[in-house]
């Protein structure tokens, strides 16, 4: 197959909040604090923090992101100090959060570590900090909503304990599901790339996989820019696969002209593959024809437990199941193409679909669906 990619680093700068607030500067900001103190008003709870209303002015982007001020008012300051470690400043980039954001990079003085806790879940996220201080994370299992305080600590590194900072998540808008940092990670984006490979789109895909490597972290898509909230990076079921593995189950076939870009998080930045489908040539429909013609499935009955199928013997099949995303079987097929698939415990109910992805030894493939009875 020879169907066009382009791959891009994902170079995506951080776009203003609809907010007016988040067009304030600096400047304005200091100037409305000389005016607080001579009115004698203060905007700080008794425990020296930010009240909830000057919360909802802080900037939502990235522009104000190197601003010192910016981070004194976001920081939740106790008994321990009542300033800012110059040392977590150092590298510090942490932008603005969204209702819709997914994917979300900073950066951070390579000698600490960094911690995001949720208030609508227990576990937290502690991502990987690369050597120039760059982190990403998916915020795919997370449900953030519009006003909440996502708390993240910084620590380590000779800090004498741990700096925490607020920060408040902002209205959904168009743009902001992937927040970038502003520094410069092209370098890093293009090192990913390198490693990481997706195979061609063609017409009529049904099911698409591919491996990602075992440095990948997470990997999102998008269709025709709209972005698809599911983690796609699972790993196989039927043997101990240290690689990574992705595996997308469309909910209509592909069709020519479709843009899909994949997201790849590793190493603590965040880059983008781009396909666009294209229609697939006579030859390559050929032998998705003949391959289905050379493949014998039964039907599969709530009593199958051992499902014995028959296809080209040079092909490889994966099995998997649209509501099972971490559930991928490659079958062992004997020299005529002979397989048994074992399906006790995974049959539950009639309608539930199995689907058999078979591609031949020149990389021809197609999906075959088969409804359980």
């Amino acid at each position: 197959m020879a169907l066009g990619i382009t791959i891009v680093g994902l170079l995506l700068a951080s776009c203003t909040s609809g907010d007016d607030s988040a067009d304030t500067s600096a400047e304005e900001r200091d100037n409305r604090s000389e005016e607080n103190n001579e009115n004698g008003t203060d905007n700080q709870t008794e425990d020296g923090n930010a009240s909830d209303e000057e919360k909802s002015e802080q900037p939502s982007t990235s522009d104000q992101a190197d601003d010192e001020e910016y981070y004194k008012e976001l920081a939740v300051l106790g008994e321990y100090d009542d300033d800012l470690y110059p040392d977590v400043l150092k590298n510090l980039e942490l932008p603005g959060i969204h209702e819709n954001t997914l994917i979300y990079n900073g950066t951070i003085n390579p000698d600490h570590s960094i911690r995001f806790e949720f208030p609508h879940d227990e576990k937290t996220i502690d991502p990987e900090v690369s050597e120039e201080g760059h982190f990403s994370i998916s915020f795919s299992d997370k449900e953030i909503r519009e006003n909440d305080d996502i708390r993240v600590y910084i620590f380590g590194g000779g800090l004498p304990h741990e700096q925490t900072f607020e920060l408040p998540v902002h209205p959904s808008e168009e743009g902001m599901e992937v927040i970038q940092s502003d520094a410069d990670t092209s370098a890093q984006e293009e090192a990913l790339l390198e490693e990481v490979s997706l195979p061609d789109i063609q017409t009529g895909t049904k099911t698409y996989e591919a491996e990602t490597g075992d440095m990948v972290e997470n990997v999102h898509y998008s269709i025709d820019g709209e972005m698809v909230r599911q983690d796609l990076l699972v790993k196989s079921a039927d043997h101990d696969n240290p690689e990574g593995e992705i595996v997308v189950e469309f909910d209509e076939s592909s069709a020519a002209g479709q843009t899909f870009e994949f997201y790849i998080l590793a190493n603590g930045v965040t880059a983008k593959i781009e396909k666009q489908v294209e229609k697939s040539s006579e030859d390559e429909q050929q032998s998705a024809d003949r391959i289905r013609e050379e493949t014998e499935l039964p039907e599969i009955t709530l009593d199958t437990t051992n499902y014995e199928g028959k296809t080209d013997p040079n092909a490889e099949v994966k099995v998997t199941d649209p509501e099972l995303p971490n559930w991928i079987v490659t079958l062992d097929l004997d020299e005529d193409g002979n397989f048994t698939l074992p399906l006790e415990d995974r049959i539950e109910e009639p309608g539930q679909i199995i689907q058999f992805t078979i591609t031949d030894e020149d990389g021809n493939s197609t999906t075959i669906e088969k409804e359980v009875q």
